[in-house]
């Protein structure tokens, strides 16, 4: 370690332990980000100069070797460049997930966001066994589990001939019966398509939630 060049900078070389990989939340990005009030305007430059709040705000860095960087006052040698950010006007998917995103809502319910499948299945407590500290794998299995279920496991309709049932007192995870619609996508647009209908007023305050 001691034969790397570090003469840009005084820090203290230290050897990695480990790396850590995640998604800044909007809160940690805002506080992180040098243009305050984020980037409101597409234009790069105004007067010949990099526009404050535009796309090469000069807070960001330097864009030419006659300037100084208004955040940490270096010049285009100096300075590593700073982020900004931008507030956008709706929420959006963010493309890299939505694949994951799409298979969380085929594994639970679309009205009560339980599971689809009852916890207590033999086949959920195998996966869970068999999948210790490996989240993917397990992901896969549930959604694998899930996938083909059409109807919310432990709600009302599930429990027709529940007296004649060997084991009356066995209790449901408090799912809602519901049929479920087909999560189907369309570039970045998400649908919801129902084979089966449910009950005419649970349908109708469905879509009256969305309208």
């Amino acid at each position: 370690m001691s034969a790397i060049n570090t003469s840009d900078s005084k820090a203290t070389v230290r050897p990695v332990k480990r790396i850590q990989f995640g998604i800044l939340s909007p809160e940690e990005i805002k506080r992180m980000s040098v243009t305050v009030d984020g980037i409101k305007y597409p234009e790069t430059y105004e007067g010949g100069r990099p526009k404050l709040g535009g796309l090469m705000d000069p807070r960001q860095g330097v864009v030419d070797r006659a300037s100084r960087c208004q955040t940490c006052a270096g010049n285009m040698t100096e300075c590593p460049g700073h982020f900004g950010h931008i507030d956008l006007a709706k929420p959006v998917f963010h493309p890299g997930f939505l694949v994951k995103s799409i298979k969380v809502l085929r594994c639970v319910c679309f009205y009560c966001s339980k599971l689809l499948v009852n916890p207590t299945n033999p086949k959920i407590k195998d996966i869970v066994m068999k999948s210790k500290g490996q989240p993917r794998k397990r992901m896969a299995h549930v959604y694998d589990l899930c996938k083909g279920k059409n109807i919310c496991e432990g709600g009302d309709e599930m429990d027709i001939g529940s007296e004649q049932a060997p084991n009356p007192e066995k209790k449901s995870h408090g799912g809602c019966g519901r049929y479920q619609p087909k999560i189907r996508r369309v570039g970045l647009e998400l649908t919801a398509e129902w084979k089966h209908v449910n009950e005419d007023t649970q349908e109708k305050k469905v879509f009256d939630d969305k309208s």
